[in-house]
């Protein structure tokens, strides 16, 4: 910082020097800055130094377009478990207004001897794979996209390619936001249980 100082301090005495020889230009210094992108610019007629700053720059804000229908809600009411005949789980009781839908399926063990892993041959033969069935608020939705989120568990695998949750253990549960992708910031929360 002090080295900062002793060079603005020697630039400008050369400057107020070589204006006193030639009084007809006025000759315009640049020096380094003493904080990130602050210019500060001396003349041989001004011993005050000017601050600039870069122009400040403000977020790309996306205005609503005008026949854009957004999520207003995210319901959902069951879940289907992808087994050899699909069977859809309705939710186990109507939440408490802030819980989450619950659902529970009865949970359906590895054959003896052996259990689920993320192994792509166990994933593609475990019974125990959810799908989440859900529904936008109003239906017309112009973007109908969602994303799930939830808690990395050793003992559920999320199937990206397909949108399904494989449960790998008995007496587990994951809790899952839904979130619409749309901007509304809309979300709903499901628990489901394999019990």
């Amino acid at each position: 910082m002090k080295k900062i100082f002793c060079v603005t301090a020697l630039i400008l005495a050369l400057v107020c020097a070589l204006s006193s020889c030639n009084q007809s230009s006025s000759p315009r210094v640049e020096t380094p800055a003493t904080t990130l992108g602050e210019t500060t610019t001396a003349t041989s007629e001004e011993t005050t130094p000017e601050v600039t700053t870069p122009e400040e720059t403000t977020p790309e804000t996306t205005l609503p377009e005008k026949d854009t229908v957004y999520v207003k809600e995210i319901k959902c009411d069951s879940i289907t478990l992808l087994r050899e005949t699909p069977l859809v789980v309705e939710k186990y009781k109507e939440p408490e207004e802030y819980e989450p839908v619950e659902f529970r399926f009865a949970f359906i063990q590895a054959p003896e001897g052996t259990s689920y892993t993320t192994d792509p041959e166990s994933l593609a033969n475990n019974p125990n794979r959810v799908r989440i069935n859900y529904e936008f608020l109003p239906e017309e939705v112009s973007n109908p996209e969602v994303v799930f989120e939830y808690e990395n568990k050793n003992y559920v695998f999320f199937d990206e390619e397909t949108d399904t949750f494989v449960f790998l253990k008995k007496h587990r549960r994951i809790l899952v936001t839904i979130k619409a992708t749309d901007g509304s910031a809309v979300k709903t929360e499901i628990e489901i249980s394999a019990i």
